[in-house]
């Protein structure tokens, strides 16, 4: 592992590894959840945690809280139990019905589920570790600056984004002119809220089967969903290739 963490960034060494799993084994409640360090994701399968350093251009101690803020994520994930096995049975079930329609539709429906797991956890990790408040506050609005301008993006790609940013940041960062999307995002926060304060993470699957049927009641699901819609930040990062969580 140190030669591949070499390899990737300099700033990775031993020390940052140390502070790091301290820091999950106190966020998991756990001491036998594994740090791997990754070139690009961050991501958990409930047994490791697999996080990418920021890039290198970013100020180092900006780049050591985005790296902090991204373990201590991934580490709510397993001690809040988010459930990584129904994810995929979700999934295929959504792709079964509509796959035929909407060829994407498995991708929408692991996005939707994350987004709402993300506040879900994030929502519960802030009540019990205030220590940690700033790290995932800072971290989620960093990350969310960095996203894509929605202006030419179709009203289903735009709808995402800011429930992406309801979810984590409980605020929308622009001006929304569709009424449409408003009405919809009325309803969504309902079940965004109400799915945040259960202790149970079946409720975010819950709220995204309403949201999803929403989507596909109301908008004209329609392109190539790998190439139209841009990966969420990295704390909440969609892996097409991954059944994990993230």
């Amino acid at each position: 592992m140190k030669k591949m963490e070499e390899e990737i960034d300099p700033l990775i060494g031993p020390a940052t590894i140390s502070e790091l799993n301290k820091t999950i084994a106190i966020c998991t409640q756990s001491n036998h959840v594994n740090l791997k360090i990754i070139p690009d994701g961050c991501y958990t399968d409930g047994k490791t945690i697999f996080v990418a350093p920021p890039p290198p251009k970013i100020d180092p101690v900006i780049r050591w809280v985005l790296l902090e803020g991204n373990a201590i994520h991934e580490s709510w994930h397993i001690l809040f139990k988010s459930d990584f096995y129904y994810l995929k049975k979700f999934v295929e079930k959504y792709e079964k019905k509509y796959a035929r329609k909407i060829p994407f539709i498995k991708y929408i429906a692991k996005d939707i589920v994350n987004i709402i797991e993300d506040g879900r956890i994030e929502y519960q990790g802030k009540i019990r570790f205030l220590g940690n408040v700033e790290t995932i506050v800072f971290t989620n609005s960093f990350w969310l600056r960095k996203r894509p301008d929605t202006k030419k993006m179709p009203d289903w790609k735009k709808f995402m984004e800011f429930l992406l940013q309801l979810a984590v940041c409980k605020g929308i960062k622009e001006r929304i002119k569709s009424i449409k999307i408003k009405s919809l995002l009325k309803i969504s926060r309902f079940y965004l809220e109400w799915a945040r304060v259960q202790e149970n993470s079946r409720c975010s699957f819950i709220a995204a089967e309403k949201i999803i049927d929403l989507m596909i009641q109301y908008f004209d699901l329609e392109g190539d969903y790998s190439q139209q819609v841009p990966s969420p930040p990295e704390s909440t990062k969609f892996n097409p290739k991954s059944d994990n969580v993230e």
